[in-house]
């Protein structure tokens, strides 16, 4: 079960865990006839129920330290696919958090942010400049610790609800490896019923990310010297020129 793996649960922005009682699982077992070997007399009993009780206990035992788990009573919500993705749909996390190496389109982020309640939308791109301090930059170069990093964007998304109740959703989508200049890093977006909320909001949401999650970057220039720019999680603290070369 996905509920035992505990690193692919942190990446994740929502998960659902389907129930239902001991009659309808063993009903649908024995309508099964793919299973090679078929079961053995008591291997429901013995294996494949007690195995779903376990998983259910700890996808309950999962639910006390975070909201991103929801429950879905597969027994009552309907008989077709269309009933299950309906409630899978009502329940959707409100957050879109993302890493990722592909540069970003900013229309994710915005789309996701768009729903009918919301009268405002605030967006926050942050992009590779071409100067640093009189020299030429020709790319950066970001790295993260992901699975640290996913949960921090949480928590960010987190706070701006916390400090916003009226925002609607969040999104914030980060991009690592190179990045040349010109190109979005980063991109924020919160939607709320009025734009106050939702400026402020975005605000919030990239001085919180920058001052705590751990992603730091490499600014590389034209004259071959490059320097780190570290958060405060970063392995490079102190870091200098020197530094880069250990990737030429």
């Amino acid at each position: 079960m996905l509920t035992e793996l505990r690193t692919v649960c942190n990446l994740a922005n929502r998960i659902f865990f389907l129930t239902l009682d001991r009659e309808t699982c063993l009903e649908r077992r024995i309508q099964r006839i793919d299973y090679d070997p078929p079961d053995e007399p008591g291997y429901f009993e013995q294996v494949v129920w007690s195995a779903y009780q376990q998983h259910l206990s700890n996808a309950l035992e999962m639910a006390h330290e975070t909201d991103r788990l929801a429950f879905v009573d597969v027994v009552n919500m309907g008989t077709t696919n269309e009933d299950i993705a309906d409630k899978l749909l009502a329940d959707f996390s409100v957050d879109l958090v993302r890493i990722q190496r592909d540069p970003i389109d900013i229309d994710d982020a915005v789309s996701f942010v768009t729903v009918p309640a919301s009268g405002a939308t605030s967006v926050f791109v942050g992009t590779t400049r071409s100067t640093f301090e009189d020299k030429k930059v020709v790319r950066l170069e970001y790295e993260a610790y992901d699975e640290m990093a996913n949960k921090e964007m949480r928590r960010v998304c987190n706070m701006v609800r916390q400090r916003f109740p009226e925002v609607k959703r969040v999104a914030i989508i980060h991009r690592i490896g190179v990045v040349a200049v010109g190109e979005a890093s980063v991109v924020i977006a919160t939607s709320a019923p009025h734009r106050g909320d939702a400026i402020r909001a975005t605000e919030a949401a990239i001085d919180e990310l920058k001052r705590r999650v751990p992603i730091w970057k490499k600014e590389v220039y034209s004259d071959g010297t490059c320097s780190w720019k570290e958060n405060k999680e970063s392995k490079y603290v102190n870091g200098t020129a020197s530094d880069c070369d250990r990737d030429r």
